[in-house]
């Protein structure tokens, strides 16, 4: 029986304020510019082993999103995962790849845009591929996170840690394999504590001023 993923995601929206709607009782002249306000749109991210799919709870319409999927390489999707530094945006691993993905507006279509992709040069016939998250921090004044991945099959634990650039920058990402010397069934990831200098950036986004806050660590 086939697996099934589901996750939930959240976008920025602009939507018309009560006053503009069509109906409402304005109160400034007709020729006002109508008057927007962000909200945020709740999304659902489908997926199985050959389809993803981006669902809009407020509009309830649905995007198919083959691009991520590549059937003419027989790439198959292993697991999804929620990125803890932007609601709109998850870490997706297939076969050959992982993705760190975004969710983007264009008009009334909805499309998950790669902003990283990787090999990440395991077996591309190891279904048991799986993904761990880490929370966010500050890694030298850039907010990043830890993204592992790890199987079932042997010791071998995957690490890639993924870094927001900052203003005029490109994203950066770093990757590293190590060898567990243990039964691979007994094998589980954690982030451990490791300290890390937080920098001292314009905190801006609340997540980033928490961060900085509480002077997150690995």
């Amino acid at each position: 029986q086939e697996s099934h993923r589901i996750m939930w995601l959240s976008l920025k929206r602009d939507t018309p304020d009560d006053e503009s709607r069509p109906g409402s009782r304005a109160r400034s002249s007709s020729r006002a510019k109508p008057r927007k306000r962000l909200s945020r749109a709740s999304l659902l991210l489908l997926g199985n082993s050959t389809t993803l799919c981006l669902f809009d709870t407020e509009t309830g319409k649905s995007e198919d999103q083959p691009h991520l999927l590549s059937a003419k390489k027989g790439e198959r999707l292993l697991d999804l995962a929620a990125s803890h530094l932007d609601p709109s945006q998850a870490f997706l691993l297939t076969s050959t790849t992982i993705s760190w993905l975004s969710v983007k507006e264009d008009g009334s279509r909805l499309r998950l845009e790669a902003l990283v992709s990787s090999p990440h040069r395991r077996d591309v016939q190891d279904s048991t591929l799986r993904l761990e998250v880490s929370p966010g921090t500050y890694i030298d004044g850039a907010l990043a996170c830890f993204v592992s991945i790890r199987s079932s099959r042997n010791g071998e634990v995957t690490v890639f840690w993924f870094i927001s650039p900052s203003s005029g920058k490109p994203l950066r990402y770093h990757r590293e394999s190590v060898r567990l010397k243990a039964s691979s069934k007994s094998i589980s990831v954690a982030m451990l504590p490791v300290e890390r200098r937080v920098g001292q950036a314009n905190h801006a986004a609340p997540l980033a001023r928490a961060l900085a806050k509480r002077q997150t660590r690995f």
